[in-house]
């Protein structure tokens, strides 16, 4: 084992084991490449951990990665194997069966770098948030580098990548029928130390986009426990891909063997030595927890016997190869081995090797047959070659008829894999022919032997507690809201016109116009104390006077009812109803219209501006009255009370409504719509809507909307499924579009779809398609009687009515058939003073 990969797999022993345990499993590791191997594949059920510590970078991952040589070269171009083209081989057969698959894998690969850039370039910019953000000095400029983060994130769709990368490691039939993991498999023919790093980067990349997402609710404010508990779900189902697709590489080496050896079969041999060692030498470097004994002889030879444990196959119809294999480099029973070597010779007697094979085992005792892996036997040795083993027991008789006995390593026959498996809540998984094994966890749980729950170790209050630690949470998306104000009078003059004539808006006025009154007018005096025009007592006086008989408290929870919509009476809350407001009775306002979501942003502004400013008085007050004790417990219940408003007004919504040429299509935020709002569709330049209108429901919109056009001479019909939207543009029955087909379908999977534009239905198919004096005529219609399109012969006069041609002979000319032409003129008698004679 290399000395980067011992490394690897001492590191996994530390994360992944304690106490007195410790040294002894470093020892085995070193010795066992199988169990170093199982080391491996039991950290991706411990990774579950590393999700809620948020440190994968220097843990778990590492680890893994450290287990391969960093120098690797498939390591260091792993991404420019993402745009690989398909390497010449010798074979055309090979070359046909590796370009279907390069296919697929670039197929693949073109989508799948999207959504990695995504994730990544939003992972570099929260951290540059990060970073910034500790520094910054003021609490606005910590919400305003927050919301570059958080509007990078959502102008890049970063959470929908996430989701997409999720489908592409866990989802088995979506549209390429097979995901990642198993293409990077089939690409890589099998080579368990690509898939590795291959597992290890995509790992990594869906923990970053988790992250992303779970820090990104944190911001907003939204309801993080069931984001959290998503994540794991998630997490848990790509930890066991991962396991999957490491299991099923390794369970089926014996299969990719057999097409590796085949590949370098059809590559030029000089003898079956040179075969039989390029072949070993292969093995031994992919497949390299094995030591691989190799035997080759000709085709044509029959005097030799395999049996045991072995690969076999046929090279080019010339040399046939026998594979033996055992865990690399392990321990022999030697007293075994001395066993055989000394009553081996007593078989000698029989002259074939199938006669020799079975009079040998015959006699062994079950202790020895045990340690057996395989037989091979051959009358003469210039029949055949064998790699060179240490494991082996060779017999040569006389006439030189040798028998070689390969053998199991000593640890695998005394205490094999699974004998004695420690495994909770799983089940036990040798790794063939080797020492290791691993269980394979229960779905949620993780652990060297599954004894652990990943929702155990999953905290979101870490997660939270992040974000306090810079006092951002939450972010709104109009950095101002958290600003001061300068003239707040304005306020009241824009609640007070978006309520005129509105019954419900004047009942919600009413009822809180004092509380808003008060609000209002309390910051009044706390911009008055910063622009010098009051003293400070004058300040706490007013402040004093205002609050006589009541209490700040008081006014904030009545302002509190009013947001969330919990006063006596209330039906909605204020957003709710004026959401509604600006529908009701104006035409002129769309839903997620540009003067929709700008009256609802300004709205929303404004609501959360008086209530921070608001707070931001209150706490002037206490400090300026000796009572700076209670600010903590006052700003701890404006956080909470944020925190919920926030929560509420975001948790239900859509978000982003968008399609080619949409004319509404402006609705971004979560905010911006609602549970059960149904939005009406409009599209730009004449172009139709479907559907007529979309429904919000459980924060999903229900159609993928798309804008259309009817083809000239045709119809577009559109339906939606889970899979999308589909549209299909169809010519009417005597019309076809210009390449002869009478139908063009339109697919759309995610937003925003591209506007349908099917092309006009131009190329008639029947002669009704055509005004009455024409006919149909190569796809085009044309005049009965035009060049090229009239049927008549000479002499004649063609007309067309009703699509059907006629001819007629000219005056003066007959003939048996129009259609060919009137060639007879008929004869006239004439006057003449001319007396005929003949000569």
């Amino acid at each position: 084992m290399s000395k980067d990969r011992e490394q690897g797999a001492v590191e996994l022993v530390k994360k992944l084991h304690t106490g007195s345990s410790v040294a002894q499993k470093i020892a085995a590791v070193k010795k066992f490449p199988g169990k170093a191997l199982s080391m491996v594949l039991k950290s991706v059920n411990t990774m579950a951990k590393v999700l809620s510590a948020f440190s994968f970078i220097g843990s778990l991952i590492s680890c893994i990665l450290a287990f391969i040589p960093q120098e690797d070269p498939v390591m260091s171009f792993m991404k420019e194997q993402f745009s690989e083209v398909n390497r010449k081989l010798d074979s055309i057969a090979f070359q046909i069966t590796s370009l279907q698959t390069d296919i697929k894998w670039s197929t693949y690969a073109s989508v799948y770098s999207q959504d990695e850039s995504k994730i990544e370039n939003s992972w570099e910019k929260f951290n540059e948030f990060m970073k910034s953000a500790l520094e910054a000095k003021t609490v606005q400029e910590k919400t305003r580098l927050a919301e570059r983060f958080t509007t990078f994130f959502e102008n890049t769709g970063t959470e929908g990548s996430v989701f997409n990368f999720y489908r592409y490691l866990t989802q088995k039939d979506f549209s390429l029928k097979e995901n990642l993991l198993k293409l990077v498999n089939e690409k890589f023919k099998g080579d368990f130390k690509v898939l590795m790093q291959f597992s290890g980067h995509f790992t990594s990349l869906m923990l970053k986009g988790m992250q992303l997402n779970l820090y990104y609710y944190a911001l907003k404010g939204y309801d993080g426990a069931s984001k959290a508990q998503d994540a794991t779900n998630k997490f848990t189902d790509v930890l066991a891909a991962v396991e999957e697709a490491m299991v099923e590489c390794i369970d089926q080496y014996e299969g990719q063997v057999k097409e590796d050896v085949q590949e370098i079969g059809l590559q030029t041999f000089s003898t079956n030595s040179d075969l039989a060692s390029k072949i070993q030498q292969h093995l031994q470097q992919k497949f390299d927890w094995y030591d691989w004994i190799v035997i080759v002889y000709d085709n044509d030879q029959k005097d030799q016997y395999v049996a045991g444990k072995y690969i076999d196959l046929n090279v080019q119809n010339k040399a046939n190869v026998f594979i033996f294999h055992r865990e690399k480099g392990v321990e022999i029973n030697e007293e075994i081995k001395k066993q055989i070597t000394n009553t081996g010779k007593s078989y000698c007697i029989d002259k074939t090797a199938d006669k020799v094979y079975h009079t040998m085992t015959s006699v062994f005792n079950n202790e020895i047959m045990n340690n057996v892996i395989g037989f091979h036997g051959v009358f003469l040795p210039k029949h055949y070659t064998q790699t060179k083993d240490k494991g082996n027991v060779k017999i040569i008789c006389q006439l030189e008829s040798t028998y070689t006995i390969i053998l199991k390593g000593k640890e695998e026959v005394e205490n094999p894999p699974c004998s004695k498996s420690p495994c909770q809540n799983g089940i036990c998984k040798p790794i063939p022919a080797t020492t290791g094994e691993f269980c394979m966890c229960s779905k949620m749980f993780y652990g060297v032997n599954c004894e652990k729950k990943v929702s155990d170790d999953f905290d979101w209050e870490a997660i939270k507690s992040t974000i306090d630690s810079i006092v951002i949470q939450p972010v709104p998306d109009l950095t101002s809201i958290f600003f001061s104000i300068k003239d707040l009078k304005e306020y009241t003059k824009l609640l007070a016109q978006s309520i005129e004539s509105r019954i419900e808006w004047t009942q919600i006025f009413v009822k809180y116009i004092d509380t808003i009154s008060k609000l209002q007018f309390i910051n009044t005096q706390h911009k008055l104390l910063e622009d010098g025009e009051i003293t400070k007592p004058t300040f706490i006086y007013e402040i004093s006077q205002q609050l006589s008989g009541t209490s700040f408290r008081y006014l904030a929870s009545k302002y509190n009812d009013l947001m969330m919509g919990k006063g006596f009476g209330d039906e909605s809350n204020i957003l709710d109803a004026y959401r509604n407001t600006l529908l009701l009775g104006q035409p002129e306002t769309t839903a997620c219209s540009q003067l929709y979501v700008n009256k609802t942003d300004y709205f929303v502004k404004y609501m959360f501006a008086l209530q921070r400013e608001s707070h931001l008085t209150w706490l002037k007050y206490l400090m300026l009255s000796d009572e700076s004790n209670k600010i903590k417990a006052e700003e701890q219940q404006f956080k909470k009370t944020m925190e919920e408003q926030w929560s509420l007004y975001n948790m239900n919504g859509c978000g982003p409504l968008e399609a080619d040429l949409l004319s509404n299509r402006f609705c971004t935020k979560p905010y911006h719509s609602t549970d059960n709002q149904q939005i009406r569709i409009v599209c730009e330049n004449n172009y139709l809507a479907f559907p007529h209108s979309v429904k919000c429901t459980q924060s999903r919109w229900s159609v993928l909307p798309a804008c259309y056009t009817n083809p000239r001479n045709g119809l577009t019909v559109c339906k939606s499924d889970a899979s999308g939207t589909t549209c299909t543009a169809t010519c009417n029955g005597d019309w076809a579009f210009s390449d002869g087909k009478v139908s063009q379908p339109y697919h759309c999977t995610k937003e925003p779809c591209s506007a349908f534009t099917p092309p006009s239905c131009t190329r008639c198919t029947k002669n009704s398609a055509c005004s009455h004096n024409e006919v149909c005529h190569n796809g085009e219609c044309q005049d009965g009687c035009s060049p090229g399109v009239n049927p008549c012969g000479p002499k004649t006069d063609c007309s067309t009515s009703s699509h059907k041609q006629k001819c007629e002979c000219q005056s003066g000319w007959f003939g048996e058939d129009p259609l060919h032409g009137c060639r007879y003129k008929y004869l006239q008698w004439e006057a003449s003073t001319d007396i005929p004679y003949s000569m």
